[in-house]
């Protein structure tokens, strides 16, 4: 993990991070401050975004709006679960990609009826 807190530069602005033992609590590191900085910050205002209908453009749009923010706490909540797991655990749910999808595509390809017919 890291071993300190952000730093600014006095040229550009941008936070730096001290350096960590590895490649992995970089990443971790890196990620985690990219959700404070973009999710969190979209998440806290959702209800108020969401429930503020006020013309028929926002009829349309609060769908999609929920929807999007749907996929948001799904990807965090994916994030938070992942982030609490070590190193060696993290890797071995990685590895299989989405190569874990390829049972899903095959059971969506049979389409069988209650007497064991396919139809």
């Amino acid at each position: 993990m890291a071993t300190g807190t952000a730093t600014t530069s006095a040229w550009d602005g941008h936070e730096f991070f001290p350096a960590s033992e590895g490649v992995w609590a970089i990443f971790k590191t890196l990620v985690e401050e990219r959700k404070k900085r973009e999710i969190d910050p979209t998440l806290a205002i959702r209800d108020a975004v969401i429930n503020d209908v006020r013309g028929p453009v926002d009829k349309y749009t609060q769908p999609r709006m929920k929807s999007m923010h749907g996929l948001i706490e799904l990807v965090s909540g994916w994030f938070t679960d992942a982030h609490k797991l070590d190193q060696h655990t993290l890797m071995q749910r990685m590895k299989p990609g989405l190569k874990v999808h390829r049972p899903f595509e095959f059971k969506d390809q049979l389409k069988i009826v209650a007497g064991g017919k396919k139809i």
